[in-house]
């Protein structure tokens, strides 16, 4: 069960897979210049992203 705030989300796992492998060729980068500390920071940024782009539209 998932900490009070936070969902489970289900994702095929090439898609993970995906996620993961630029995640970890970019962290240093993520995480100084966007304060992405984790793999799961960096989903919910590139998730924050996507919605804020969407709204402009």
């Amino acid at each position: 069960m998932p900490a009070k705030g936070f969902k489970t989300v289900t994702l095929r796992e090439k898609v993970i897979e995906e996620i993961r492998d630029y995640y970890e060729k970019n962290k240093e980068d993520l995480e100084d210049e966007y304060r992405v500390r984790s793999f799961s920071d960096f989903l919910n940024f590139i998730l924050d992203q996507y919605l804020e782009k969407e709204k402009k539209r």
